[in-house]
């Protein structure tokens, strides 16, 4: 071959590398990152099956999309909710974690919720009971699911996981719950510590504390007391709900994720061993908020793992 030549057959073969790490592999266990451009084409290469913008409600957020292969049978079920600050994001950002659970062999159901509303979690339970109730027509195992929310989504699913006190169901056409099997969190807010009888009431993410003005300075001071600034608000959650009687969770954070720090996931993790409810904790180094946006195998591993344990694989010994 002339010098020419064999710089071209370079070429061609370094192109060819570039292009297989970009578009990634469901079956693989490298796993890259999906952008949204080449996702479709990856699910229709392994023949995953999908429908879209399932209704749960009569908004138009209240929507979500089943992923899952003909053949399945009582395949488990992982929900998969989103992040968002209140304000933005929708189920689009979860794209890169439904190809570690597909191929696991587990129905991926990737959900959406209307922002502007104080009640994520009664659309979270519903979308839940909506999808239950009709879990067969996808292959689909109904008797209990696994929640993996990032973020906002993270709290919203660790509320509805770890609080029963509420009446999720309330405004839901559908009225059986869904039994939640085990959650994973990911760069999550888990609340603060509310003491017994504190006289305010609270709700998920609270801007402002909602109750009676004198209260509010007492408020303060109990927030500062456990070494977090106030933000506007003390934020309710699930750490004030864990009973003996609650699933298995797994929590990821990043060493450097500003709104989220590796105390506050502790905490919630010491909460829950505390009652003998199994939790893990892992902390990604040099990791921050974003943790869905690249491509990290030592995170995907552990989460994979997890999961399987949860619906009778093997025992998950991660070392927290």
């Amino acid at each position: 071959y002339s010098m020419k030549q064999l710089f071209l057959i370079a070429l061609a073969i370094a192109s060819v590398v570039a292009a297989a790490l970009l578009v990634g592999s469901i079956h693989g266990k490298a796993l890259s990152v999906l952008e949204s451009k080449t996702f479709e084409a990856d699910l229709d290469r392994d023949s995953i099956l999908r429908v879209q913008d399932i209704a749960y409600g009569d908004h138009a957020a209240q929507t979500y999309d089943v992923y899952y292969r003909e053949e399945d049978q009582d395949a488990p079920v992982v929900f998969l909710v989103h992040g968002g600050s209140k304000e933005l994001g929708g189920k689009y950002e979860m794209h890169r974690r439904i190809p570690m659970y597909l191929e696991l062999g587990f129905t991926v159901v990737n959900t959406n919720f209307r922002y502007a509303n104080d009640g994520f979690e009664y659309d979270l339970a519903c979308s839940l009971a909506t999808f239950k109730s009709e879990a067969g027509e996808y292959g689909a195992s109904s008797e209990s699911f696994m929640l993996h929310g990032y973020s906002l989504g993270g709290s919203i699913s660790s509320r509805y996981a770890y609080d029963s006190t509420k009446d999720w169901l309330s405004d839901c056409a559908v009225k059986d719950p869904a039994v939640i099997a085990g959650y994973y969190g990911e760069a999550t807010h888990y609340g603060n510590v509310i003491p017994e009888g504190f006289p305010v009431e609270f709700g998920l993410l609270d801007k402002e504390i909602i109750g009676p003005a004198d209260f509010l300075e007492e408020a303060r001071l109990t927030y500062d007391d456990q070494k977090g600034e106030l933000e506007g608000g003390v934020r309710d959650g699930a750490i004030n709900y864990i009973d003996a009687n609650d699933p298995p969770a797994l929590l990821i954070v990043g060493s450097e994720d500003p709104k989220n720090d590796e105390q506050r996931q502790e905490d919630f993790a010491e909460g829950l061993r505390a009652v003998g409810v199994p939790s893990y904790t892992l902390v990604i180094e040099g990791g921050d908020h974003g943790l869905m946006k690249r491509e990290r195998p030592e995170m995907i591993h552990v989460i994979q793992d997890y999961a399987k344990s949860l619906f009778g694989g093997e025992d998950f010994y991660y070392n927290h």
